[in-house]
């Protein structure tokens, strides 16, 4: 949550990711800020940035999870979240039609990190696969419509987003 002395959304991102797993600011490279999104009911704002870590850090880096703050850390490929099917005893894409007039699907990805399985739903699923999109330059194998009913972007993300997918752009 952004907090008085942060001066923008990067830096909140930077403030959070050192008190919730204990990487330092200084070992993260910004790489972009996504547009904001409205959250949850149209009433939170989410503003995704996307940062990076030098494989040789990443790798042996030990992770700190604030227990106030997180359940688990976990990682996997970016990839996961174009594939339709993984390498998981159970498919990565559970899709259900929340809205069939507003046609927007949730995700689930069923992964596994180091023989334990994690489920990525909801807006971070949503997030993932559009950092997949536009970081890897590559559409997922499965049908994926940007949501609607429970999230507003901005016509530059859904155009950019779209244009990737090979949809036809629509606000």
């Amino acid at each position: 949550m952004r907090e008085e002395e942060d001066a923008d959304a990067a830096e909140t991102a930077l403030r959070e990711c050192e008190e919730e797993i204990g990487l330092k600011r200084s070992q993260v490279e910004v790489r972009c800020v996504l547009p904001t999104l409205k959250v949850y009911k149209k009433t939170l704002l989410l503003t995704p940035v996307v940062g990076t870590v030098s494989p040789g850090l990443f790798s042996s880096f030990q992770f700190t999870k604030n227990p106030a703050e997180v359940a688990d850390i976990f990682h996997v490929p970016l990839s996961t979240f174009l594939l339709r099917e993984t390498v998981t005893p159970l498919p990565p894409l559970i899709s259900h039609t929340v809205d069939p007039n507003e046609g927007f699907d949730t995700h689930h990805f069923n992964v596994d990190h180091e023989g334990r399985p994690f489920d990525v739903m909801g807006i971070t699923a949503h997030l993932c696969i559009c950092t997949a999109v536009i970081g890897l330059q590559q559409s997922p194998d499965y049908s994926y419509r940007l949501p609607s009913a429970y999230c507003i972007v901005t016509r530059e993300f859904r155009e950019h987003i779209q244009a990737f997918l090979g949809q036809p752009a629509k606000v």
